[in-house]
């Protein structure tokens, strides 16, 4: 799994446990530091365009999540 798939589904799984109030501990907006095995660490806010695309991803997979719990 590549750095940036890794950092997207970890950014999904903050917002699920957001949107549905899982754990009260977890939560806001997340936070992710990029750590490449060559190069200079990097952050979110380094990069607001990647952000905003795992903004509108997390927000379509957040759907998809609700359509499958949706049919138990």
């Amino acid at each position: 799994m590549t750095m940036n798939k890794f950092a997207k589904v970890g950014y999904f799984m903050i917002k699920l446990l957001t949107e549905h109030e899982i754990d009260q501990s977890v939560g806001g907006e997340p936070q992710i530091w990029f750590i490449p095995n060559t190069g200079l660490l990097y952050r979110d806010k380094d990069c607001p365009e990647l952000i905003g695309q795992y903004e509108k991803d997390s927000q379509n997979m957040l759907v998809q999540f609700q359509k499958l719990i949706d049919l138990f």
